[in-house]
């Protein structure tokens, strides 16, 4: 889930979309949380990503 939010600057604005959280932790993979991230294969995926701080990229 993005989250975006708008800015006003000199006169004009802009929409700035923010990348949705990435899980700290397996906890956060387990039980099907794996899916809240909308990345992630499975849940194995998603350990691995976490296991090794983001260097095995989803997928």
């Amino acid at each position: 889930m993005n989250t975006s939010f708008g800015v006003d600057y000199f006169g004009g604005s802009a929409t700035i979309i923010l990348p949705p959280p990435m899980p700290t932790s397996a906890d956060q993979c387990k039980k099907g949380g794996w899916r809240t991230f909308g990345i992630f294969k499975n849940q194995g995926d998603c350990v691995s990503f976490v296991a090794t701080k983001g260097k095995n990229q989803p997928g």
